[in-house]
């Protein structure tokens, strides 16, 4: 009987263990786990980046970023699509007026 029992517990412990990766379980902080690589990354579909700073669209290089300036529209960052794809300013008119600022250096709105 005890054999019977230690083997059950075996059985459902590594049923437990094997039902999810490695990977998913020690990916950070707004990471998700890539499906066909397992490694960490911020995004594999666009529902990954809601809300991300860097823009609301997983780009190749499993980033969250931008396409388009239309992309940045709501972004605190800026409303324009900057070349490395991410929502930032190349000048005042991108900035809202909460941040009506753009610091060129930084290609980021800010307050003055």
């Amino acid at each position: 009987m005890r054999k019977a029992i230690a083997l059950s517990i075996l059985l459902l412990s590594s049923w437990a263990c094997s039902s999810s990766s490695p990977a998913t379980s020690s990916c950070g902080d707004f990471q998700v786990a890539d499906p066909t690589t397992g490694n960490c990354v911020q995004c594999v579909t666009d529902p990954d980046c809601a809300g991300a700073l860097e823009g609301p669209v997983c780009l190749a290089s499993e980033s969250c970023g931008c396409s388009a300036a239309a992309d940045c529209a709501s972004s605190s960052r800026g409303a324009a699509c900057l070349t490395t794809s991410v929502c930032g300013c190349n000048a005042d008119a991108d900035c809202g007026d909460a941040t009506p600022t753009c610091d060129t250096s930084t290609n980021l709105c800010t307050t003055p």
